[in-house]
């Protein structure tokens, strides 16, 4: 049944039930909202005839005037305008959309690259706690079967104290986090997430899978939206996540509650868009934060960050882990990053 027939039955008898109603007006409202994030980004392609932008506010009013018809039963038209945090992400979505798609050939490999801040704490074996962060450059090969190779390269950690730079010499840490230690491996694509299976494309039906998925893995003592958020990230930032993928992952986020969202500038000072959630575990509060790029819609930097004091003695803001990432490139070997000139 259409939106509008849905509006006409509503009271009548043996009319549509609550639950029909709900949908309908979560019908009009993603509609709505995607218009007006059209609106605010602009055309993504060349733009039409003059003649066609003269008459295109009148049209684009009388679109809105008919999804406010549909769901004027069951909701205000206030209630429709979305959010601001809701907005950024459409936004955003619109933007994604509009990204080209990637070749798919019969050879050739993506390419992404990451640099990782980590806080590691690790217990010596006369029992003191030893805190550094690790810095790793973190490289990642797919090839179009859905082979992944995991590249992880180890820098020189940096330390809280003193005590702490000694202790770790003295518990031979520099075998496991010291500088030019090397993790490399590679995964089937039954092995990997975001490969193992098809992901819907639709908002609605991606947001179910990923709730199934969340079902699945059965941690519950993290909050809906962090969870989400976290599974969101790792889709975003799959080496060659096609553009509707991420538009649709950017539009589940935009309708869960709980995650917000705010201007930022990126890692690199561009103009960017930040999301996050606050979510507590085991009495400690974190937020978890990602940020995009708004000229490309790319998730650039994700930070994750203790709210409230940690145990040893680590202060409310702790960065626990920040991680910037670089586009996706295609590379033409499973072995070798890119080069330059």
């Amino acid at each position: 049944m259409s939106e509008l027939a849905l509006l006409r039955s509503v009271g009548a008898e043996g009319g549509p039930s609550d639950a029909d109603v709900e949908e309908a007006r979560s019908r009009a409202q993603r509609r709505l909202r995607v218009a007006i994030a059209r609106e605010q980004v602009g055309p993504v392609r060349r733009a039409p005839p003059r003649r066609w932008l003269a008459w295109r506010p009148s049209l684009l009013v009388g679109a809105a005037a008919a999804l406010v018809m549909v769901v004027a039963a069951a909701v205000a038209l206030s209630a429709l305008r979305p959010p601001a945090a809701t907005a950024r992400l459409d936004r955003l979505a619109v933007v994604a959309e509009g990204a080209q798609q990637s070749a798919r050939t019969g050879d050739g490999f993506v390419y992404t690259s990451s640099d990782v801040a980590a806080l590691v704490q690790q217990v010596a074996p006369g029992g003191d706690v030893i805190t550094f962060v690790a810095h790793q450059r973190i490289e990642r090969w797919r090839d179009l079967d859905g082979r992944l190779r995991v590249r992880t390269t180890f820098g020189a950690p940096t330390f809280l104290s003193v005590a702490d730079e000694e202790s770790f010499a003295a518990a031979g840490l520099d075998v496991y986090y010291g500088e030019g230690v090397v993790e490399d491996a590679t995964f089937e694509p039954t092995q990997v997430l975001d490969i193992a299976r098809s992901w819907s494309t639709d908002p609605d039906g991606l947001r179910s899978e990923m709730l199934g998925e969340l079902e699945a893995a059965g941690d519950t003592d993290v909050a809906q939206p962090a969870r989400l958020l976290e599974l969101g990230a790792a889709l975003l930032a799959s080496p060659g996540a096609e553009a509707d993928l991420r538009a649709a992952v950017l539009r589940v986020l935009a309708a869960e509650d709980g995650i917000e969202s705010a201007d930022a500038a990126t890692a690199s000072g561009e103009p960017g868009v930040a999301v996050m959630v606050e979510y507590d575990d085991d009495g400690i509060t974190y937020e978890r934060r990602l940020v995009f790029d708004t000229a490309t819609a790319q998730l650039v930097e994700q930070r994750l960050v203790a709210l409230d004091p940690l145990p040893g003695g680590l202060p409310a803001g702790t960065v626990l882990r920040h991680q910037v990432d670089d586009p996706s490139v295609r590379v033409s070997s499973f072995g070798s990053p890119p080069t330059t000139g």
